[in-house]
């Protein structure tokens, strides 16, 4: 039985492989192309009312029993198709298969006549997960229409359960993230924390870290304290990354009951709400995002720069981070901390868009002359990372752009820090030959950080 890297070894000697990519890249493309012609069809359906002449009173409900769709899929199918006519440059790169319908979807959202030439262009250069961050903070030309239902509403099932729905605007929503964090820390109790410590987001998590960390012992039953092992530097950054942002899916639910139960037994109002921590990105030319909610509008993120307890990360042309508002106790993690910020907390691998278990990247290798500052760093996610270990993939610098080189000949740059944006393909092999000297089994690296 052959194993997967024998059968990847014979499919490339046979060429078996280039064919396999062909037909997935040819029927992709033929994909598009027909769903792009009948949405075409589909605009001149509903333009000439067709609908009534087949009985229906609707051209989504006749997609629904015709071909059927879900209703769901049909009116989501009617929706676009009405707005192709719109936008002609739009429709002729889908027509032609030049990016996905869902890569279409999400222009519809906000795209305008005076903005269509620059965002068609945009598609045809960017992964659909780099396309999502270039336009953050655009906001959405449909939304424009209508305002905003911000709201918190509680009604009860029929078997007394309490249902609760609400919508926040981008700034709120992270405070409120930021709340449930201190609430999930509440749960292994605050006795010993002081409470200036719950206004600083890096401090709430190395403390959720340290009580997570701790075993559980019954009371009545308590022994001597088991010497720990200390901690990495490698495995802190690790277990910092990972950790970032609101409590995970798992613990959102006892989150919520504890900070129900916080208000209940301390209203106290404030004049400083502690831990509502939000960083803010801001470019020179005044462009501005909220990381982890890249549909915030700009204008909507600009409104809190005076009124939220915010950390403002400045960012040069370089996509360097020049300055960080409202700092306190700033070490390394902080530093890394806004490197994950540039890049959006996510990992910086073209068309990958992780967000947990991210770790460092020295471009330039540390045990030959690299630093571990800014410039040199990047965050990849483990698998990503795992990727550039094993040489599938390589990544380097070339003055301000950093170039992303993957097997087959595929290369990304990011210019300045910017979104990674495919452009022509390299020959010869994906990584120098010093560079594989290095990788060799009798070559120490140095040191224990992620590199």
């Amino acid at each position: 039985m052959s194993t997967a890297n024998e059968t990847s070894i014979e499919y490339s000697s046979t060429g078996r492989a280039g064919d396999i990519v062909r037909a997935i890249r040819s029927n992709q493309t033929w994909a598009v192309q027909s769903r792009a012609e009948m949405l075409v069809a589909l605009a001149d359906f509903e333009y000439f009312g067709l609908a009534e002449s087949f009985g229906e009173t609707s051209t989504a409900g006749w997609l629904a029993r015709e071909l059927k769709l879900a209703p769901s899929t049909a009116f989501e199918y009617v929706s676009v198709a009405r707005q192709l006519p719109d936008f002609p440059l739009l429709t002729k790169a889908f027509r032609g298969g030049e990016f996905s319908y869902s890569t279409v979807r999400f222009l519809l959202k906000h795209l305008s006549p005076d903005n269509e030439a620059q965002l068609v262009d945009l598609a045809q250069r960017l992964c659909f997960t780099e396309l999502r961050q270039a336009l953050a903070g655009l906001g959405s030309s449909q939304e424009a229409e209508r305002e905003p239902d911000y709201h918190h509403r509680v009604r009860h099932a029929d078997n007394g359960d309490v249902i609760v729905s609400a919508r926040l605007n981008a700034m709120d929503g992270a405070a409120y993230l930021a709340a449930l964090k201190i609430a999930q820390l509440s749960n292994y109790g605050l006795e010993d924390v002081d409470e200036h410590d719950l206004a600083d987001e890096e401090k709430v998590e190395e403390l959720l870290a340290e009580k997570q960390a701790q075993p559980e012992v019954d009371p009545a039953e308590e022994l001597e304290p088991v010497p720990q092992k200390r901690e990495s530097f490698s495995d802190a950054l690790k277990r910092s990354f990972s950790r970032f942002g609101p409590p995970v899916k798992d613990d959102m639910h006892s989150a919520l009951l504890s900070m129900i139960a916080m208000v209940r037994s301390r209203p106290v109002s404030d004049l400083r709400a502690p831990g509502a921590h939000v960083n803010i990105m801001m470019t020179t030319n005044g462009r501005t995002w909220l990381p982890g909610n890249l549909a915030a509008p700009s204008e909507t993120v600009k409104n809190y720069l005076d009124n939220a307890m915010l950390r403002l990360h400045l960012l040069d042309n370089d996509g360097v981070t020049l300055h960080l508002g409202r700092t306190a106790r700033f070490v390394n993690n902080g530093q890394l901390r806004a490197l994950l910020a540039v890049w959006n907390y996510q990992c910086a691998m073209p068309g990958c868009s992780h967000t947990r278990f991210l770790e460092v990247h020295h471009i330039k290798e540390w045990s030959d002359g690299g630093s571990t500052n800014l410039e040199n760093l990047i965050p990849l996610c483990s698998s990503c990372h795992s990727r550039v270990s094993n040489r599938q993939a390589h990544i380097t610098t070339n003055g301000r752009d950093i170039e992303f080189r993957f097997r087959g000949g595929r290369r990304f740059v990011s210019r300045a820090r910017q979104l990674p944006e495919e452009t022509d393909a390299f020959t010869g092999p994906l990584v120098p030959q010093s560079a594989i000297d290095r990788s060799a089994p009798d070559h120490e690296r140095g040191g224990d950080f992620d590199d």
